[in-house]
């Protein structure tokens, strides 16, 4: 039988679902300021909260399933 998990199992297992609806939320915002095309990627990840574009569009690419010069192209 499974062991029941420590609080400390429970309060990681909590942030890793916090994180995930972070970042959610972050793509999300993501894709509507690509839809406004007058920002570049790398401004893009700067509103929501990437330091680096490549960390950025590589997050973002896993996510939507397109590099974000892409989905901003097509939309």
């Amino acid at each position: 039988a499974a062991s029941p998990l420590l609080p400390s199992e429970r309060t990681n297992l909590g942030d890793a679902e916090d994180d995930s609806q972070r970042q959610i939320e972050r793509m999300r915002e993501a894709q509507q300021l690509l839809l406004e095309a007058t920002l570049t990627i790398a401004q893009v990840a700067e509103r929501v909260g990437y330091s680096s574009a490549s960390t950025f569009s590589t997050a973002f690419s896993r996510h939507v399933g397109q590099a974000p010069s892409h989905y901003a192209r097509q939309q």
